[in-house]
C-alpha cells in the first residue's frame, strides 16, 4: 500500500505554523507513520468559543466554523464536528479503544491483529445540551442548548470542575469514528491549551480512512 503524504491542517488564520502540543503543554513534532496509513495534524483547533461547532472535513484537511445555531451552512461532507469539549458525528458512531498510540493501532490493523469493529459496536450521537454561554457560572447557572453530541467520543477529556478553574484531562485514547458510509477514521486528542491563549485550543492527530491490509 503506498505511503500518503501527512497532512498539516493550521487551523487559526494568522498565516502561522505552531508546533504541535502535546497533553502535557510539551511541544512536539508529530511523527509520519511507516505503516501504510496517513497521519494527519489539526493543529490548535480554536475552540474557545462555547457558541461555535467546528467541522471537519478529515479526507481533505479543511474545517467549518459555524454558530451552534446555524444549520443552514453545514457543510455537505464533513466527517466529525467540534465544540469546546463535545464532540458529534455525520451520523455515525463512536469506539473507544484501548489504544493511545495510532501507530500501533495501524500496524496491528495491518497485521490482522487488530479487525474493525462491526457497525453495531459503534455508539450513534444522541440528542443532549451543551454549554453555550458561561458568563453566568458565578451566579450558579450556565446558559444550554439542545444539540447531537458523541457520548463516547467526548470522553476523550474529562473536565473537573469542583475546583476553578477547572483542571482538564486526556484520556489518551485513539477513538475509532465510523461514517455513514462505513469508512473509519482513527482520531488522538492529544491537547486542550494553548501556551498563551489558554484552554479550548485543541490539538489532534487522526488516519482517515483506516484501512486493514488487503
Amino acid at each position: 500500500m503506498k505511503l500518503l503524504q501527512k497532512l498539516t491542517a493550521v487551523l487559526i488564520m494568522t498565516g502561522a505554523t505552531f508546533s504541535l502540543l502535546s497533553c502535557d503543554d510539551i511541544y512536539a513534532d508529530p511523527s509520519e507513520l511507516n505503516t501504510g496509513g496517513s497521519q494527519n495534524a489539526f493543529q490548535y483547533v480554536d475552540a474557545s468559543d462555547y457558541t461555535q461547532w467546528i467541522y471537519f472535513d478529515l479526507e481533505k484537511g479543511t474545517d467549518t466554523t459555524l454558530l451552534y445555531t446555524d444549520s443552514a451552512h453545514v457543510p455537505a461532507h464533513w466527517h466529525m464536528a467540534l465544540h469546546r469539549y463535545d464532540v458529534k458525528t455525520n451520523g455515525g458512531g463512536v469506539l473507544e479503544t484501548s489504544y493511545t498510540s495510532l501507530e500501533n493501532l495501524q500496524a496491528d490493523v495491518l497485521a490482522g491483529v487488530f479487525q474493525l469493529p462491526a457497525a453495531d459496536q459503534f455508539t450513534p450521537d444522541t440528542q443532549d445540551s451543551i454549554t453555550t454561554d458561561m458568563s453566568h457560572m458565578m451566579d450558579g447557572y450556565l446558559i444550554k442548548a439542545y444539540s447531537t453530541v458523541n457520548k463516547v467520543a467526548s470522553r476523550w477529556i474529562h473536565v473537573d470542575t469542583s475546583s476553578m478553574p477547572p483542571t482538564y484531562t486526556l484520556s489518551g485514547r485513539v477513538y475509532l469514528i465510523r461514517q455513514a458510509d462505513g469508512t473509519v477514521a482513527a482520531v488522538l486528542f492529544t491537547g486542550f491549551r494553548h501556551p498563551k491563549k489558554g484552554s479550548g485550543y485543541i490539538t489532534f492527530d487522526y488516519i482517515y480512512p483506516l484501512r486493514s491490509a488487503q
